[in-house]
Protein backbone atom coordinates (compact mmCIF):
# COMPACT_ATOMS: atom_id res chain seq x y z
CA UNK A 1 0.00 0.00 0.00
CA UNK A 2 1.31 3.40 -0.75
CA UNK A 3 1.72 6.14 1.47
CA UNK A 4 -0.29 9.34 0.51
CA UNK A 5 1.70 12.59 0.65
CA UNK A 6 0.33 13.80 3.85
CA UNK A 7 1.32 10.39 5.71
CA UNK A 8 4.74 10.50 3.76
CA UNK A 9 5.11 14.57 5.68
CA UNK A 10 4.32 13.56 9.04
CA UNK A 11 7.06 10.44 9.26
CA UNK A 12 9.49 12.64 7.26
CA UNK A 13 8.77 15.49 10.37
CA UNK A 14 9.55 12.08 12.96
CA UNK A 15 12.37 11.24 11.23
CA UNK A 16 14.21 13.67 9.85
CA UNK A 17 12.70 16.69 11.83
CA UNK A 18 13.92 19.76 10.21
CA UNK A 19 13.98 18.07 6.18
CA UNK A 20 10.51 17.40 7.06
CA UNK A 21 9.51 21.06 8.37
CA UNK A 22 11.15 22.65 5.27
CA UNK A 23 8.67 20.27 2.71
CA UNK A 24 5.47 21.23 5.16
CA UNK A 25 6.77 24.92 4.68
CA UNK A 26 7.23 24.52 1.17
CA UNK A 27 3.56 23.09 0.40
CA UNK A 28 1.89 24.75 2.66
CA UNK A 29 2.89 27.88 3.63
CA UNK A 30 1.19 29.58 0.41
CA UNK A 31 -2.46 27.99 1.00
CA UNK A 32 -2.03 28.68 4.53
CA UNK A 33 -0.93 32.76 4.07
CA UNK A 34 -3.87 33.06 1.21
CA UNK A 35 -6.14 31.75 3.66
CA UNK A 36 -5.31 34.05 6.41
CA UNK A 37 -5.22 36.88 3.69
CA UNK A 38 -9.06 36.46 3.21
CA UNK A 39 -9.97 36.44 6.62
CA UNK A 40 -7.77 39.34 7.95
CA UNK A 41 -7.73 41.54 5.25
CA UNK A 42 -4.15 42.31 6.17
CA UNK A 43 -1.02 40.47 4.43
CA UNK A 44 1.56 41.58 7.48
CA UNK A 45 -0.88 40.20 10.07
CA UNK A 46 -1.34 36.96 8.16
CA UNK A 47 1.97 36.52 7.34
CA UNK A 48 2.51 36.43 11.48
CA UNK A 49 -0.47 34.63 11.94
CA UNK A 50 0.83 31.87 9.39
CA UNK A 51 4.16 32.34 11.11
CA UNK A 52 2.93 31.26 14.41
CA UNK A 53 1.57 28.32 13.51
CA UNK A 54 4.63 26.88 11.72
CA UNK A 55 6.11 27.81 15.08
CA UNK A 56 3.79 25.27 16.58
CA UNK A 57 4.29 22.83 14.48
CA UNK A 58 7.88 22.92 14.93
CA UNK A 59 7.99 23.41 18.91
CA UNK A 60 5.44 21.09 20.20
CA UNK A 61 5.33 17.83 17.99
CA UNK A 62 3.13 16.44 20.54
CA UNK A 63 0.14 18.54 19.14
CA UNK A 64 0.34 17.34 15.89
CA UNK A 65 0.94 13.61 16.33
CA UNK A 66 -2.13 13.63 17.58
CA UNK A 67 -4.03 14.56 14.26
CA UNK A 68 -3.13 12.04 11.17
CA UNK A 69 -3.78 14.59 8.88
CA UNK A 70 -0.97 17.40 8.64
CA UNK A 71 -3.22 19.83 6.33
CA UNK A 72 -6.14 19.58 8.59
CA UNK A 73 -3.90 20.16 11.53
CA UNK A 74 -2.39 23.58 10.02
CA UNK A 75 -5.86 25.09 9.24
CA UNK A 76 -6.77 24.19 12.50
CA UNK A 77 -4.06 25.77 13.82
CA UNK A 78 -4.42 28.90 11.70
CA UNK A 79 -7.78 29.11 12.01
CA UNK A 80 -7.63 28.86 16.52
CA UNK A 81 -4.99 31.84 16.28
CA UNK A 82 -7.60 33.81 13.84
CA UNK A 83 -10.04 33.59 16.47
CA UNK A 84 -7.70 34.07 19.17
CA UNK A 85 -6.25 37.19 17.39
CA UNK A 86 -9.98 38.72 16.35
CA UNK A 87 -11.08 38.27 20.17
CA UNK A 88 -7.67 39.96 20.95
CA UNK A 89 -8.79 42.89 18.83
CA UNK A 90 -12.46 42.92 19.53
CA UNK A 91 -10.78 43.23 23.57
CA UNK A 92 -8.62 46.45 22.46
CA UNK A 93 -11.46 47.56 20.70
CA UNK A 94 -13.52 47.65 23.68
CA UNK A 95 -10.96 48.83 25.86
CA UNK A 96 -10.54 52.02 23.62
CA UNK A 97 -14.20 52.61 23.06
CA UNK A 98 -13.79 52.65 27.23
CA UNK A 99 -11.49 54.64 27.28
CA UNK A 100 -13.08 56.91 24.56
CA UNK A 101 -16.49 57.23 27.11
CA UNK A 102 -14.06 57.78 30.11
CA UNK A 103 -12.62 61.01 28.19
CA UNK A 104 -16.14 62.34 27.49
CA UNK A 105 -17.47 61.99 30.75
CA UNK A 106 -15.00 65.30 31.15
CA UNK A 107 -13.07 64.20 33.72
CA UNK A 108 -11.87 67.18 35.07
CA UNK A 109 -7.74 68.13 34.80
CA UNK A 110 -5.61 68.56 37.72
CA UNK A 111 -4.91 72.53 36.98
CA UNK A 112 -8.66 72.43 35.87
CA UNK A 113 -9.35 72.22 39.58
CA UNK A 114 -6.67 73.94 40.49
CA UNK A 115 -7.88 76.95 38.45
CA UNK A 116 -11.35 76.48 39.84
CA UNK A 117 -10.22 76.11 43.34
CA UNK A 118 -8.71 79.99 42.94
CA UNK A 119 -11.70 80.97 41.41
CA UNK A 120 -13.53 80.22 44.24
CA UNK A 121 -11.52 81.57 46.69
CA UNK A 122 -11.46 84.94 44.58
CA UNK A 123 -15.16 85.03 44.54
CA UNK A 124 -15.40 84.48 48.38
CA UNK A 125 -12.81 86.71 49.24
CA UNK A 126 -14.64 89.66 47.27
CA UNK A 127 -18.37 88.85 48.31
CA UNK A 128 -16.54 89.29 51.98
CA UNK A 129 -15.04 92.61 51.02
CA UNK A 130 -19.19 93.73 50.30
CA UNK A 131 -20.60 95.59 53.01
CA UNK A 132 -22.13 93.29 55.44
CA UNK A 133 -25.97 93.60 54.66
CA UNK A 134 -25.16 93.60 50.91
CA UNK A 135 -23.28 90.55 51.15
CA UNK A 136 -26.01 88.83 53.83
CA UNK A 137 -28.46 89.60 50.89
CA UNK A 138 -26.16 88.10 47.98
CA UNK A 139 -24.99 85.05 50.24
CA UNK A 140 -28.86 84.20 50.54
CA UNK A 141 -29.74 84.94 47.19
CA UNK A 142 -26.88 82.94 45.54
CA UNK A 143 -25.77 80.13 48.59
CA UNK A 144 -28.71 79.41 50.13
CA UNK A 145 -31.01 79.82 46.57
CA UNK A 146 -33.89 81.65 48.19
CA UNK A 147 -35.86 83.91 45.90
CA UNK A 148 -35.74 87.44 46.43
CA UNK A 149 -39.40 87.52 48.11
CA UNK A 150 -38.25 85.04 50.76
CA UNK A 151 -35.28 87.12 51.22
CA UNK A 152 -37.56 90.20 51.71
CA UNK A 153 -39.48 88.39 54.08
CA UNK A 154 -36.09 87.16 56.27
CA UNK A 155 -34.30 90.34 56.19
CA UNK A 156 -37.51 92.84 56.77
CA UNK A 157 -36.91 95.00 53.37
CA UNK A 158 -38.37 95.22 50.13
CA UNK A 159 -38.28 93.12 48.04
CA UNK A 160 -37.32 95.82 45.46
CA UNK A 161 -34.39 96.54 47.76
CA UNK A 162 -33.55 93.03 47.70
CA UNK A 163 -33.04 93.53 44.08
CA UNK A 164 -31.37 96.89 43.92
CA UNK A 165 -28.89 94.98 46.72
CA UNK A 166 -27.78 91.76 44.31
CA UNK A 167 -27.73 94.01 40.93
CA UNK A 168 -24.98 96.24 42.94
CA UNK A 169 -23.39 92.76 44.17
CA UNK A 170 -23.27 91.67 41.06
CA UNK A 171 -21.89 94.65 39.21
CA UNK A 172 -19.14 95.02 41.90
CA UNK A 173 -18.53 91.45 41.83
CA UNK A 174 -18.16 91.90 37.95
CA UNK A 175 -15.78 94.92 37.84
CA UNK A 176 -13.50 93.44 40.42
CA UNK A 177 -13.58 90.02 39.03
CA UNK A 178 -12.95 90.39 35.32
CA UNK A 179 -9.75 90.83 35.35
CA UNK A 180 -8.35 88.24 38.56
CA UNK A 181 -10.38 85.77 36.70
CA UNK A 182 -8.51 86.41 33.41
CA UNK A 183 -5.37 86.35 35.37
CA UNK A 184 -6.30 82.91 36.55
CA UNK A 185 -7.40 81.19 33.64
CA UNK A 186 -4.62 82.36 31.86
CA UNK A 187 -1.92 81.59 34.45
CA UNK A 188 -2.26 78.07 34.04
Amino acid sequence: MQKTDEERLAELLTTDKERGFKEIYAQYFSPLFRHACKILKDDNLAADTVQEVFIILWTRPEDWKVEKNISSFLFSCLRNKILDLIKHEKVKANHFDSLIHFNNKQHPATDYLVRENNMAQLIEKEISLLPKKMQHIFKLSRHHHLSYKEIASETNISEGTVRKQIYYALRILRSKLSTSILFILFLF
